[in-house]
């Protein structure tokens, strides 16, 4: 290839591209992909911001439902934000009481195997007196989360500011799902709070990065401190039942212990739920030290 030809090569891949990149063009790319979209999002049923979800193209589908916010009440944006809160705060409640019942299982097992359950009386003063009606009252609270957070699933209401928290969730499940819950808590948005309240993140035990317990359906229990983490409490020699009044993720007060059966039963059958032995005594729900 001679020198002129090259130079008239240079002279032509301008005005061969002038018409790829000019305004018209790029309008007419832009109309053709909307008009795709349209299209593939009436033959599959769903709106643009379900299609754009579908296509993770969320900084878009997240902007249609802001728009979409605009144009409902006040109320209706606070039904759906009162439900996201009470979702999340289940979820927090969930976290403090498994690691609640963790500890009252081990040290139960462990002042047990060294005849030293007569010390245990003192050591944790919410809830039942005995340390075997704590443990049955543990599994009750837990029993009685899981049953609100079904009772409220059921009614998780319809609109924009929902739906976006739906897709936040499902996206995080995926990264859980594709990293590990114990890649995805090493965040420092996590790790941070859980140093600055001096939970086992200040420490090297690893007891945020390993399996804290295993549910009986075979679950495995990952998470940050709460004030009843057992390393935490072994640390630092004595039990905190009531957390500060600060704004910490994963504090949560526990349910007031006078409560639990009232609230248990709206969730057991409407078959009576105390029962005569036949020997003048009642069935009550385990841990609620009395008659439902």
């Amino acid at each position: 290839m001679d020198e002129n030809m090259i130079q008239n090569v240079e002279h032509a891949i301008p005005w061969l591209l002038e018409p790829i990149i000019s305004p018209t063009s790029i309008i007419t790319t832009v109309t053709v992909f909307v008009g795709l979209l349209f299209m593939l999002g009436l033959r599959s049923g769903i709106g643009f911001e379900g299609l754009f979800d579908t296509l993770h193209i969320y900084w878009v589908s997240n902007k249609i439902r802001k728009t979409k916010e605009l144009f409902q009440t006040k109320s209706q944006i606070q039904k759906q934000t009162d439900w996201v809160e009470q979702w999340e705060y289940l979820d927090e409640q969930r976290e403090f009481l498994r690691q609640r019942d963790y500890f009252l299982r081990e040290t139960f097992l462990d002042y047990a195997a060294k005849d030293k359950l007569e010390e245990l009386e003192e050591l944790d003063n919410y809830g039942p007196k005995l340390w075997e009606d704590k443990l049955a009252d543990s599994r009750a609270r837990l029993w009685l989360n899981e049953q609100k957070r079904i009772d409220l699933a059921r009614s998780r209401p319809e609109g924009p500011k929902i739906r976006s928290w739906v897709v936040e969730s499902d996206r995080i499940k995926r990264m859980v799902s594709k990293i590990g819950l114990p890649r995805y808590l090493a965040q420092e948005r996590f790790v941070k709070p859980c140093r600055e309240n001096d939970g086992c993140c200040t420490r090297d035990c690893g007891c945020c990065s390993k399996p804290r317990d295993v549910s009986s359906s075979g679950e495995v229990f990952y998470a940050h401190c709460t004030s009843l983490c057992l390393c935490c409490i072994r640390r630092r020699g004595f039990v905190r039942l009531v957390p500060p009044q600060r704004n910490i993720p994963g504090f949560v007060r526990l349910t007031d212990e006078d409560s639990i059966a009232r609230e248990a039963r709206k969730y057991l059958p409407e078959s009576p739920a105390v029962q005569r032995t036949g020997e003048g005594e009642d069935l009550c729900l385990p841990g609620t030290g009395g008659r439902l």
